[in-house]
């Protein structure tokens, strides 16, 4: 995901009170409520917010000083009470540093203490452990080769010709342009790479480029023809669905088995 998608998100769902995903929340933020609450206890902060984002998806937590958790809609609503008129300015000076967290793969979280002289919050980031940028886990992790990116070290989960897409790692080494360009050796960057462009067919250089095996997707994929079965001019989705090859033509399973 690029950061200029992140910081539209954020902004969407932190200044323009945009709707917020629960079930991100579930994969995301939820199993480290426990861990949150120890570091607020620890580091004395009276409150403490965490937002992440996920395939366009923002989801936020606030603890508030007596322990009581808020989620999404309502963290957001708590954490204006607290901000009152200051909101909007302290959210456009912060949202920069979250875009630079998520897009390295960690939360973003912040334990505010209360000045009790001023009654001023001051805020402090604090370091979260790295997650997978494709799943969000946090245990077992390595870094991809081709980009840097934090990533599930699964791929002892595949089972030879088994063809599941159960391992992270696996999934953006073989179904993604970033890691073909970075395989190939192509120079500059794989979103703008003519030789990746015309190393697949269009159908698949989209996919290769824009599904959910990526942490940064092309912004603009050309547009193609949809691809027919030969015989039944069925669609078939040539990233996803199965399919045969007979003297150039494309032929959905069903036909291809088939005796003609």
């Amino acid at each position: 995901m690029s950061k200029k998608t992140i910081e539209k998100n954020l902004v969407k769902a932190l200044l323009r009170d945009g709707e917020m995903v629960y079930a991100l929340f579930e994969h995301e933020l939820e199993e480290h409520i426990n861990e949150f609450q120890k570091s607020k206890k620890k580091d004395k902060d009276d409150y403490f917010f965490a937002v992440t984002e996920h395939t366009n998806d923002v989801a936020m937590l606030l603890i508030d000083e007596k322990n009581k958790l808020y989620v999404n809609e309502k963290a957001r609503a708590r954490l204006k009470d607290y901000w009152g008129e200051s909101y909007e300015h302290n959210l456009t000076i912060m949202i920069p540093h979250m875009v630079d967290e998520l897009s390295h793969g960690f939360l973003s979280v912040n334990g505010v203490k209360i000045d009790k002289r001023t009654s001023k919050t001051v805020n402090q980031a604090k370091s979260e452990k790295p997650r997978c940028g494709l799943c969000g886990k946090t245990k077992n992790l390595t870094k991809t080769e081709c980009c840097g990116n934090w990533i599930c070290d699964d791929q002892h989960k595949y089972v030879l010709f088994s063809y599941a897409h159960n391992s992270c790692s696996r999934n953006h080494d073989r179904y993604t342009l970033c890691s073909h360009h970075f395989n190939e050796g192509h120079s500059s960057d794989w979103k703008t790479c003519n030789k990746c462009r015309n190393d697949f067919e269009t159908e698949m250089y989209v996919y290769y480029g824009t599904n959910e095996y990526n942490f940064e997707k092309l912004e603009n994929p050309p547009k193609f023809k949809p691809t027919r079965c030969a015989k039944c001019k069925k669609v078939i989705n040539l990233g996803t669905d199965g399919y045969t090859m007979h003297m150039g033509k494309y032929y959905c399973m069903e036909c291809a088995a088939l005796k003609w």
